[in-house]
């Protein structure tokens, strides 16, 4: 499975919405742990990220199988703008050709986006995918909520005892 492929199913797992880059970017992280493909992640301030994850995101919306819409988030600060995207009906024949190819992959990324939810708390998501992937990392070097850090933590041990 190639990661055009990937990305096609993760957004039918998540009822064919991704709510800006770095929520897609950690999902896909996330749905990944146990297909194990080389998305060459790195760790960021955030978390881990994939350049990979994102240009072949660009590449379905050049290929006019995502459509993509800016939706202002506030006022000022970070994420002023995020970026949506959604599958096309081109897109959405895509993903189910993959999907029916792929069904057992498919199910295990439909099970792993149940556990995760549809959350857009970008900050816990964030400091669930960092603690992930670097487990014995001292501290985030961002702020969070107690109740963001205990969401974070919960999703991490939901994930690993699935």
């Amino acid at each position: 499975m190639n990661a055009i492929d990937f990305l096609l199913i993760s957004y039918l797992a998540f009822d064919d919405l991704m709510p800006g880059n770095r929520l897609l970017n950690t999902r896909v992280y996330f749905l990944n742990i146990k297909t194990r493909l080389n998305f060459e992640y790195y760790q960021t301030f955030y978390g881990p990220y994939s350049g990979l994850v994102e240009s072949e995101n660009l590449r379905l919306k050049d290929l006019r199988a995502i459509s993509m819409v800016a939706v202002e988030r506030g006022s000022g600060g970070f994420e002023r703008w995020r970026r949506v995207y959604n599958l096309t009906e081109y897109g959405k024949t895509l993903a189910w050709k993959v999907q029916e190819s792929h069904a057992e992959i498919f199910a295990n990324l439909n099970h792993t986006a149940g556990i995760i939810g549809i959350s857009e708390d970008y900050m816990m998501m964030c400091a669930a995918a960092k603690m992930h992937y670097e487990p014995t990392a001292s501290k985030l070097g961002f702020e969070i909520s107690g109740d963001q850090l205990n969401a974070a933590l919960d999703l991490i041990k939901r994930l690993d005892n699935s």
